[in-house]
């Protein structure tokens, strides 16, 4: 049985992913991290070798996708395949990327974590002049939301629109999606908006190395003071 645990809610999901190996453990269900690179060796394991581990075999990895996309990924694939198909081994997967960008949600059991809607409102907020209405947002959302997780859509939302700005969009994103983006890029100055993603990277850098005092949540508040 393959379980592909993804969403664009990334902490949530890395969170969720992590209890249901430290939940295994406590129940003394014996489990094996295997990286995704050397998934073909499970080929090579019998049966008996397998019955080894305990009456229940739980494998964990990450990022199972991309070694199966690669052009010798074909047995990779096949093993997978065949994984999926046996109800005596669990394998989870942890995935960075939504659900529809899943490519084995065909053979697996996905658990998508998904922002929820009100993130998706503070990121259409975010444009000089609405400076109130962002920092309550932000305020509000932070009560029941991981603010880095918060950070990380605020980051990618800018990054897009800075490319929106000169009508770059991903092949992904429908056309309503792409004028939306283009609109509120607009609502910018293509200086103002760099200058507000180059103080994101900052406060990136700095709460990575631990140099920021002031903590994920009040940066961005900080930030979107001096140019919302």
């Amino acid at each position: 049985m393959l379980i592909i645990i993804c969403g664009e809610d990334t902490v949530t999901s890395r969170n969720f992913f992590a209890n249901i190996k430290n939940d295994f453990t406590k129940k003394n269900i014996e489990v094996k991290d295997i990286t995704a690179q050397s998934i073909p060796e499970l080929l090579s394991w019998s049966a008996d070798n397998l019955s080894l581990f305990s009456d229940k075999k739980v494998f964990f990895t990450e990022h199972l996708e991309a070694s199966i996309i690669r052009k010798r990924g074909k047995k990779n694939e096949d093993v997978v395949t065949t994984i999926a198909n046996r109800k005596d081994i669990e394998f989870y997967d942890w995935e960075e990327k939504s659900g529809r960008d899943i490519k084995l949600k065909d053979i697996a059991q996905i658990k998508e974590f998904k922002p929820h809607d009100s993130i998706f409102k503070l990121l259409e907020s975010c444009y000089p002049g609405n400076r109130n209405v962002f920092v309550q947002l932000l305020q509000t959302i932070c009560d029941s939301h991981d603010a880095t997780f918060i950070f990380i859509m605020i980051y990618r939302h800018i990054r897009s629109l800075i490319l929106a700005y000169e009508r770059i969009f991903s092949p992904r994103q429908q056309s309503w999606q792409q004028h939306k983006l283009h609109s509120q890029a607009a609502r910018w100055s293509q200086n103002i908006l760099v200058k507000f993603y180059e103080g994101l990277y900052r406060i990136e850098s700095s709460t990575k190395s631990g140099n920021n005092p002031y903590g994920v949540k009040k940066s961005l508040e900080i930030l979107a003071c001096y140019y919302l």
